[in-house]
């Protein structure tokens, strides 16, 4: 993107005829800079258009190729699914995968622009508690979903989530330890949605060591985790340290299992070549008590 923009300024700077210092003067700063952002072409853009010098010299396919990056922008709130409150759907989650792309639309949004999207992907409960919803008093989009997650996050889907913790199956041994965190994370940020911050760190770190395998829980809980997140680098630290050690273990088995083998192999051979009696000592391969 920033390569696209430098193209249009270098195109502007070629064809430009105009003693609008100003324009110029801004052109050549955006060509100093190492990085261009959206919001200076969009400023620059403004200004040039404000200007009588339009956009007629411009190169076509630089804004061709801008246009096409803000086509595909703009499509990826497709992807975003509709939030119906329910309580088995991380608030937190889908809010800032909303807040993410429609921060990335072109041109940008403002905030009663960002309300009126948010409208149209709530559906069921969620929709309907949006109407209960102040909007004369709660004006930014921040603060509308703030509002909007007390409304549809209520203790009661907060107990549902922790009785969903409370069974759900611990890691197994055989189970990457990422996988699980992932699959730890879903839910335990449910159950504890809408806590104080201090009460949400502590219970994710009590539930993260007591889902653990044992083995692992145990060298996690050896190096005492202030918080979750220190537990989490502290179990992948010792995972990976329990898996290396496993496959030297696995090693000297195979190892010792090629000497016993070895050794079956040597006894066998001696038993084919000298058998029941036999001297392997004597030159005639018979025992002097079997001569006698």
């Amino acid at each position: 993107m920033m390569e696209m923009i430098k193209a249009f300024v270098q195109e502007e700077l070629r064809v430009m005829r105009t003693n609008n210092k100003a324009i110029v003067d801004d052109l050549k700063k955006i060509m100093q800079k190492d990085y261009v952002t959206l919001n200076d072409y969009q400023t620059l853009e403004k200004k040039v258009n404000d200007t009588d010098i339009g956009l007629a010299n411009i190169n076509t396919k630089v804004f061709n190729e801008f246009d096409d990056y803000k086509a595909k922008v703009n499509n990826l709130e497709q992807i975003v699914e509709p939030y119906d409150g329910r309580p088995d759907i991380n608030f937190d989650s889908w809010s800032k995968r909303l807040s993410d792309v429609l921060g990335a639309r072109l041109p940008t949004l403002t905030d009663e622009q960002k309300i009126a999207q948010l409208q149209v992907y709530l559906t069921g409960r969620a929709r309907d508690k949006f109407d209960e919803i102040d909007k004369n008093t709660v004006t930014t989009f921040k603060d509308v979903l703030e509002a909007l997650k007390k409304l549809c996050q209520t203790t009661t889907g907060r107990s549902m989530a922790s009785a969903k913790l409370s069974i759900m199956n611990p890691k197994q041994s055989h189970e990457e330890l990422n996988v699980f965190i992932d699959r730890f994370e879903k839910t335990a940020k449910q159950a504890t949605a809408g806590l104080e911050e201090p009460v949400v760190k502590q219970k994710m770190l009590e539930e993260f060591l007591l889902k653990l395998d044992s083995d692992l829980a145990f060298y996690v809980r050896d190096k005492e985790p202030a918080d979750y997140e220190t537990a989490v680098e502290h179990a992948r630290k010792i995972d990976v340290l329990l898996k290396l050690k496993k496959m030297r273990a696995t090693e000297n088995e195979k190892h010792k299992m090629n000497d016993l083998e070895e050794l079956a192999d040597r006894l066998a051979e001696r038993m084919r070549l000298y058998g029941p009696g036999r001297n392997p000592q004597s030159s005639d391969g018979w025992s002097k008590q079997q001569s006698k």
